[in-house]
């Protein structure tokens, strides 16, 4: 019923052609950059800083759980004679005594 109708050239004509420069006059001319003794002078302190920094706060994180290592240490041991003299001093004691009924209360 309804068929498409196909153009005699499949490929269309590319819109733009391109032709090859002359590469000086695409090269041109590069601004010059000068750089001063000040600024280098002033990029390296910055480096030299923020490293000092990187460096302190690692030192500071490495002796914090250094700390909290040893900490963690002295907890747990003190934990464990802490527990262990309680041990020892309930195998040694008597069993307690029943409370009389007349000091019982009743609920």
């Amino acid at each position: 019923m309804f068929l498409p109708k196909y153009p005699d050239n499949p490929t269309p004509p590319p819109a733009h052609f391109h032709t090859p420069a002359d590469p000086a006059l695409l090269r041109g001319r590069v601004p010059a950059v000068n750089v001063n003794t000040g600024a280098v002078v002033a990029l390296i302190t910055g480096g030299v800083v923020l490293t000092a920094l990187l460096a302190a706060v690692a030192v500071s994180a490495v002796s914090v759980a250094i700390a909290a290592v040893v900490l963690r240490s002295l907890f747990r041991e003190h934990h464990r004679r802490h527990t262990a003299s309680l041990g020892r001093i309930s195998a040694t004691k008597a069993t307690p005594a029943p409370i009389p009924a007349r000091a019982r209360r009743s609920v």
